[in-house]
């Protein structure tokens, strides 16, 4: 999850140079960029900029769609209702957008800030029972075969301990270009776009050049 879930194609080969297997953004921005197509699989991004592998696939990631709808209700949603009721709600939405018997697997992303929500849950103390409920339900539903909860990790690679089947990322569907947005309405425009912002990053583009150039090792820490 870069920050606020930024994403470019531009920024794409620094992620494989950094060895990053697989990243996540949300929803919007898969709509914005491939109208029509699901969040609920995942997709194949790559260093350049043309249709295809370009004859690599060492420059090949993952990338995942955050579940909007049940990612902000976590979120935003829950928090004056009772843990029972949204353990119960969780599940339920989760099940709604399960596969038919016969129709491909689907991969749910559920992302959100993992520790401003819980503070605002008024009926359930950080939101602990909710957590306890909702581990306890995804558990009996993993049970019976109707959820499957994985890491992105193991999607990519399997998990032979769990039963747990790879899903190369060479087989995915690519999404060629990847449109520039974030989670926030899948767009860059909360952090540039003013006046006031276009000169605050040129400053900092001017900066950064100007530290390149001196070709000087700061020390971090003093």
């Amino acid at each position: 999850w870069p920050s606020e879930g930024s994403v470019a194609e531009e920024i794409v080969p620094a992620f494989v140079a950094a060895g990053i297997e697989w990243i996540a953004t949300d929803r919007d921005v898969l709509v914005r960029g491939m109208p029509g197509a699901s969040h609920l699989e995942p997709y194949m991004i790559d260093a350049d900029t043309v249709a295809g592998d370009g004859g690599d696939t060492d420059d090949e990631l993952m990338i995942v769609f955050r579940d909007t709808e049940l990612s902000d209700k976590v979120g935003f949603f829950y928090q004056s209702n009772p843990p029972e009721e949204n353990a119960a709600d969780f599940v339920r939405t989760v099940l709604a957008k399960a596969p038919r018997w016969g129709e491909p697997a689907r991969l749910m992303s559920v992302i959100l800030d993992g520790e401003n929500a819980w503070e605002w849950y008024t009926k359930d103390h950080d939101g602990k029972r909710f957590q306890h409920l909702l581990y306890e339900g995804l558990a009996a539903a993993y049970a019976d075969g109707s959820v499957i909860t994985v890491t992105g990790d193991e999607y990519v690679k399997g998990n032979a301990a769990r039963g747990l089947v790879a899903h190369p990322v060479t087989a995915m569907t690519e999404y060629e270009d990847l449109f520039p947005g974030s989670w926030i309405g899948g767009r860059l425009d909360t952090w540039i776009g003013e006046v006031e912002e276009n000169i605050a990053w040129n400053y900092l583009r001017t900066a950064r050049a100007d530290l390149a150039a001196a070709a000087v090792l700061l020390n971090p820490i003093l």
